[in-house]
């Protein structure tokens, strides 16, 4: 059996996936305020395509959602109980994800909001994205 607070790897993979979908959702949101379901033949294909993609448990997903929030706390310095190692741990591999996530979508330099490395303007503001690291 799989511990999901030791499984670190699938950790890592939950949380990329936790990003993304953070990123996407304003977008799919739009989109799916635009669809006319009622009147779309294909309508359930539509929403399928729409949802995300996940590839773990939703085990994973419950811990990730964990160390983001113990991840935040210890951010504001908060009085915590001895971290556990499998807490250290997985914040570690929240870290990986972060900066996995950050490499691929570096954040605007003007509202923060995280583009895909290769579009010359951003998605939100539409200011101009330097071509390295746009940071």
């Amino acid at each position: 059996m799989i511990v999901v607070s030791r499984d670190y790897e699938g950790l890592r993979i939950a949380a990329m996936e936790l990003l993304e979908e953070q990123r996407t959702s304003r977008d799919q949101e739009l989109r799916f305020r635009n669809l006319d379901l009622a009147n779309t033949a294909n309508a359930d294909a539509v929403l399928e395509q729409m949802a995300h993609k996940r590839t773990v448990s939703d085990g994973y997903y419950m811990r990730v959602r964990y160390l983001f929030w113990l991840e935040g706390m210890l951010k504001l310095n908060a009085v915590l109980p001895e971290l556990q190692v499998n807490e250290a741990e997985g914040l570690e591999a929240v870290s990986a994800a972060r900066n996995e996530f950050r490499s691929k979508y570096p954040p605007c330099g003007r509202c923060g909001f995280p583009n895909h490395k290769f579009i010359p303007r951003c998605a939100e503001c539409g200011a101009e994205l330097a071509p390295k690291g746009r940071t």
